[in-house]
């Protein structure tokens, strides 16, 4: 178990809300009716990712987003827009994992 800082906690939740913002933008701007969103950012699961020219060891956001019937959405093109603006913006994030019956890395799908 790796023992987290209530100010890292806090820093992480802040990130995992402007995550569901980002996420929720680009689907309403694409027009896709969304029942739910779920986003999770664990303070115990860190990958080395590449911000900018340098490696860094942060963390993967997990995240799934439930259409109208239920159903998990798969829009590969609209994913890979939702996985770069997660990855640019915020400061915290190295890896996006969409969460289906299996896991798909959309870190770098474009």
């Amino acid at each position: 178990m790796v023992r987290v800082t209530l100010d890292e906690f806090l820093r992480l939740q802040k990130q995992t809300e402007k995550a569901y913002l980002i996420m929720r933008e680009e689907l309403k701007k694409s027009s896709i009716m969304f029942k739910q969103i779920e986003a999770y950012i664990f303070p115990d699961i860190k990958t080395t990712g590449i911000k900018g020219d340098q490696r860094v060891y942060q963390y993967p956001i997990f995240f799934a987003v439930h259409i109208n019937n239920g159903e998990l959405f798969l829009d590969y093109e609209i994913l890979g827009r939702i996985s770069t603006r997660l990855t640019n913006e915020l400061e915290d994030v190295t890896r996006v994992v969409y969460m289906v019956l299996s896991t798909y890395d959309l870190t770098h799908i474009t």
